[in-house]
C-alpha cells in the first residue's frame, strides 16, 4: 500500500494506465499525483538497494528513470551498474488501448550479478520497461520487483505450517526439520537450508525435543521460544 493511500487501497494499474496516465503525462509536463511514482537512475544503483527509495507499493517498485545509449549515436542502451546488469529476457510487448491502437510497449528484463568480468550470474530481480509509441524522450517507467525462488516459497510455507500459524492440523507426515536462527528479541529467520548453518541448539536431547514441540499441535509457540533461550543461557 502507498504511503498516501487510504487503508483498503492500493496502486495497481494496468500497462494501459501506466502508459496513459502516467509516462504521457509526465512526458508531456502534466501533472503525476504525489507519492506515487518516484523519479530516480536505477542504473546507480543495485535493484536490492532500490526498496528503501521507493514508495511503498508492495512487492512492486515504480520509477521513471533515464536511459543512455552505449555509443554516441547507436542505438543500443547503458544497461550496467556498479556491479551487475540488466538484460532483456524477451522481445518487447506492444500495449494496447482499448480501441485495439497501439499505444506503447513493455519490455521484461532480468538482472544479473557480475561475479567477473564476462560471468554474470542471473538473480530473481525483475523489471518491467515502458515506453510510449514512437518516444524520443530518454525517460521510461521501470517496475520492478523480486521473484521469490520455488525454494524460499516453500520455505515461508514450512515455518507456517510447522508452527502450526495458518494450518490447525498440519499433517502428520510432513517434514518437519527448520532450521531457525534466534536473535534474542523474539524474530525467528529461516535460514537458507543451503547454506552452511548451525543450530543454537546443540544438545541432541534438546533438539528433539524442539522438534518434538513443533510437531505436537497442542503446544504452544512461546514453549519453542522459551527451549530455544534456556539453552542459551
Amino acid at each position: 500500500m502507498g504511503d498516501h493511500w487510504d487503508m483498503g487501497m492500493r496502486f495497481s494499474p494496468t500497462d494501459e494506465e501506466l502508459i496513459y496516465y502516467y509516462l504521457w503525462f509526465r512526458l508531456n509536463n502534466g501533472v503525476i499525483p504525489e507519492g506515487v511514482i518516484k523519479e530516480l537512475n536505477i542504473y546507480e544503483y543495485e535493484p536490492y538497494q532500490l526498496p528503501s527509495m521507493a514508495f511503498n507499493h508492495g512487492d512492486k517498485m515504480y520509477f521513471f528513470s533515464p536511459i543512455s545509449k552505449k555509443h554516441e549515436g547507436g542505438s543500443r542502451i547503458n544497461r550496467l551498474t556498479k556491479f551487475g546488469y540488466w538484460r532483456a529476457s524477451q522481445s518487447i510487448s506492444p500495449i494496447l488501448n482499448k480501441h485495439g491502437e497501439k499505444i506503447g510497449g513493455k519490455r521484461p528484463l532480468v538482472y544479473y550479478y557480475e561475479k567477473s568480468k564476462g560471468q554474470g550470474i542471473k538473480t530473481q530481480w525483475l523489471m518491467n520497461e515502458y515506453t510510449m509509441v514512437n518516444q524520443s524522450h530518454n525517460l521510461v517507467l521501470c517496475e520492478i520487483h523480486y521473484k521469490k525462488t520455488k525454494e524460499e516459497n516453500h520455505s515461508n510455507c514450512s515455518i507456517a505450517s510447522n508452527l502450526n500459524i495458518s494450518n490447525p492440523n498440519p499433517n502428520p507426515n510432513q517434514d518437519s526439520t527448520l532450521l531457525l536462527n534466534a536473535d534474542f528479541s523474539g524474530d525467528l529467520n529461516i535460514l537458507d537450508p543451503s547454506q552452511d548453518t548451525k543450530l543454537l541448539l546443540d544438545d541432541d536431547d534438546d533438539f528433539s525435543e524442539l522438534l518434538k514441540l513443533m510437531n505436537d499441535e497442542d503446544d504452544n509457540f512461546s514453549e519453542i521460544l522459551k527451549l530455544i533461550e534456556d539453552d542459551s543461557d
